[in-house]
């Protein structure tokens, strides 16, 4: 995938959010991605790795630095909260991805409408029970999913474990549809 691409869908991606009512931080981006990609294919080749908040990547990272470097992308301070990201002017003409067609428009889009109003919280969660099911299969009862997570993010709640795995399974179903 050529650079350009990688950037159109990072942009489409941010304005795709922020459509839908997202604060649009980098961990909005950070995870959407990660379900783009994980969940419907999304050609975007950002390495993840289970992190701190769940699954992060550091090219992801970077690449948003440069972004905002070549001011496609603007850092807002947002308190009492942390920042959230803005395409400038400029990055509208990029947030095409240029070799996509609808479809994937379609899917980043899907995936945007159904994150955009999360909390970070909810998003590390989601994530993390992609991650766990991509890494240990889905063929796991929903408890030994949730264990698994909780053994991963002690924080998380068993509830809230089981809960997500619920959302990320109804998601799935949805995205078989969404990616045909």
């Amino acid at each position: 995938m050529s650079a350009l691409n990688q950037t159109s869908i990072v942009l489409y991606v941010m304005k795709a959010l922020k459509a839908n009512g997202s604060w649009c931080g980098e961990t909005h981006v950070q995870k959407t991605l990660f379900l783009c990609q994980e969940l419907l294919g999304v050609p975007s080749h950002f390495k993840f790795i289970l992190y701190k908040h769940g699954p992060y990547s550091f090219q992801l990272s970077e690449h948003l630095q440069g972004l905002i470097a070549d001011e496609f992308v603007y850092v807002r301070s947002r308190p009492p909260y942390g920042p959230s990201l803005e395409l400038s002017d400029d990055a509208a003409v990029f947030a095409r991805p240029v070799a996509v067609d609808g479809h994937l428009s379609r899917r980043l889009d899907f995936i945007a409408g159904k994150v955009g109003r999360k909390g970070v919280g909810e998003l590390e969660r989601l994530a993390t029970a992609v991650y766990v099911n991509e890494k240990h299969g889905v063929h796991l009862s929903l408890e030994q999913r949730a264990g698994l997570l909780t053994s991963i993010k002690p924080h998380v709640a068993a509830d809230a474990a089981r809960a997500a795995f619920l959302e990320v399974d109804s998601l799935q179903r949805e995205s078989q549809k969404v990616a045909a």
